[in-house]
């Protein structure tokens, strides 16, 4: 059985679907009793091998290849002898007549050695198998470790909308100090309640993506209780992707490699018919006309004529199947080099854009003096409110070029054939 499109059916983002995921994230939480440790802490590598033992590919490669050398056996299995029996009896009138008794053994062997090219094959075959499992596993585990940076996106957004609720609270709280005073109109008060309204409802449309991140780490890594994902959402600049050019490209590329080698020596197992089932018989004749008898060997050799190929529409389909594979390794080949490419330039260029963000210590400096100065009358609400929310909106456009970054390493060591933990 195939491992089927694991890109198509693990890269893809699950857009649109928050409502399946969360009722699938529950069905992964319910067995919470047979669970390890809540909050065991999970770094990207060991979420990726929990998904690997889940795919459990080796298994699946192994079942494949013991079906590929299975075939062969049976192909280039050598036939097993035949033995024949004959008795022919011709009775005569006037003398004793004629009678024949003959026991053979009939073996047909390989003149061409055509059991052993296509024996040839073979290791061809199972190595595109291999490669094939190779790149279900490098497709499980890169989507495992999007979905785990995703999850720690949605979390850092989170914290954000929690001190984005934090200054909230102290504006209504000033906000009203001023308002009991007689400095402040009830408007003001009434605008930064709704202000703070409007975060909360953000902040649970966040959760709702969190819950939804969680399900879909949880369905590719298994496990009891939601654990402690540990590791930064940024890449580390600069990343190790980034320090040395690696010439390495998906398994992909090297299963269709052995595949076109494997159509290849199967095309070369088929040559002429004329020296392919010969066949040798020999074995004893007693032989008896009238009062004589007789006793010989039998041996005899059979030929095939070898008057055209039978074999000609099969090593047509190989040669057509097999350009048909070298045109699909020229384009994968072509597209994998300018995946690696461009995965590599984005993530220079989103590092280089991280670089140009303010530091995350200073977020806060311009709210602390909005409060300030609006406790003083010094500023207005809409001065204090803005300060608020570009504070947010500053920490959350980090967070949006840090997952930007995090995304095209990821890419770039799918792009390599680098994403699979060892």
């Amino acid at each position: 059985m195939p491992f089927g499109d694991w890109r198509a059916r693990f890269k893809t983002p699950m857009n649109g679907r928050p409502l399946g995921l969360c009722l699938g994230f529950a069905l992964v939480m319910a067995p919470a009793a047979k669970a390890q440790a809540e909050g065991e802490p999970w770094t990207a590598d060991d979420a990726a091998r929990r998904a690997l033992a889940a795919l459990d590919a080796p298994a699946q490669v192994a079942a494949r290849l013991r079906v590929a050398r299975a075939e062969v056996a049976s192909i280039t299995q050598l036939p097993t002898p035949s033995l024949a029996a004959m008795h022919e009896h011709v009775p005569s009138a006037n003398a004793a007549g004629y009678l024949q008794t003959s026991l053979s053994v009939r073996q047909t062997f390989d003149v061409a050695g055509w059991r052993q090219r296509r024996r040839a094959a073979l290791p061809h075959q199972e190595r595109a198998l291999q490669a094939e499992g190779a790149e279900a596993q490098l497709q499980v585990a890169s989507a495992t470790r999007t979905a785990f940076y995703d999850v720690r996106l949605r979390q850092e957004r989170l914290r954000v909308f929690d001190a984005w609720l934090t200054r909230l609270q102290a504006g209504v709280a000033a906000v009203t100090a001023r308002h009991k005073r007689g400095d402040a109109a009830r408007f003001e008060l009434r605008r930064v309640e709704r202000e703070r309204d409007v975060a909360r409802a953000q902040q649970a449309r966040e959760q709702a993506l969190l819950a939804q991140a969680w399900a879909q780490l949880l369905a590719l890594a298994p496990a009891a209780q939601p654990p402690t994902l540990v590791g930064a959402l940024a890449p580390p600049d600069p990343p190790v992707a980034l320090e040395a050019e690696s010439a390495t490209l998906p398994p992909r590329i090297d299963g269709l490699r052995h595949e076109s080698a494997a159509l290849e020596a199967e095309a070369r197992t088929w040559g002429s018919p004329a020296w392919r089932g010969w066949a040798i018989e020999a074995g004893y004749r007693f032989a008896q006309v009238g009062q004589a008898t007789g006793h010989g060997a039998v041996l005899s050799l059979s030929l095939p004529l070898g008057l055209w190929n039978a074999d000609g529409p099969e090593i047509e389909r190989l040669r057509a199947e097999r350009a048909r594979v070298d045109e699909a390794l020229r384009r994968e080949s072509a597209r994998a080099l300018r995946n690696r490419e461009a995965s590599r330039a984005r993530l220079v260029a989103a590092l280089a854009s991280l670089g140009q963000i303010p530091a995350e210590a200073d977020d806060g400096d311009p709210s602390r003096l909005a409060e300030a100065a609006y406790r003083g009358g010094e500023a207005s609400l809409l001065e204090l409110l803005d300060a608020y929310r570009s504070e947010a909106e500053l920490a959350l456009g980090r967070l949006d070029v840090q997952w930007e970054a995090r995304r095209a390493a990821i890419d770039l060591d799918d792009a390599r054939g680098q994403g699979v933990p060892r």
